[in-house]
């Protein structure tokens, strides 16, 4: 029987997967869908400020054949001095700056599955995507135009 060598590897990696769960990171996931992430070494520091960010409307009815259409994001934080509202990705074009809350419309520029992060930008190191406190993907829909 040669089951010494694979058994040991199933509980080895059973070992490390259980470690990875118990430390809340294999799987973990936000409230705006982003995975865990672990940090070791010289990794860089995951804020410890939470967040929250919305578009009002989302998805935005768009009915002139354009795609594209104006939403208010709007945000609330807790630990966080500074908070940037980037487009695209955590260091994409900034888009709004403020405290730990606010709003801000767009203009007619948001097209369908655009997606906005909120930023804890306090240290003003670079924005990262574990300084990412929440996102949001708005929706472009022409259900409804006449």
């Amino acid at each position: 029987m040669k089951r010494g060598p694979r058994l040991l590897g199933c509980i080895l990696l059973s070992a490390v997967l259980l470690a990875a769960t118990s430390n809340g990171h294999a799987g973990a996931q936000s409230e705006s869908g982003q995975s865990g992430k672990s940090s070791t070494g010289s990794a860089k520091a995951k804020t410890t400020a939470t967040g929250k960010l919305t578009a009002t409307p989302n998805p935005i009815k768009v009915c002139d054949g354009s795609g594209m259409g104006v939403t208010t994001l709007s945000w609330t934080s807790t630990g966080a001095a500074t908070l940037e509202i980037h487009v695209g990705k955590p260091d994409g074009k900034l888009f709004a700056r403020g405290g730990a809350g606010g709003s801000s419309a767009t203009n007619k520029w948001v097209n369908d599955g655009m997606v906005f992060y909120l930023q804890d930008a306090s240290d003003q190191k670079a924005l990262t995507a574990e300084k990412t406190l929440a996102t949001v993907t708005v929706g472009v829909t022409t259900q409804g135009c006449p």
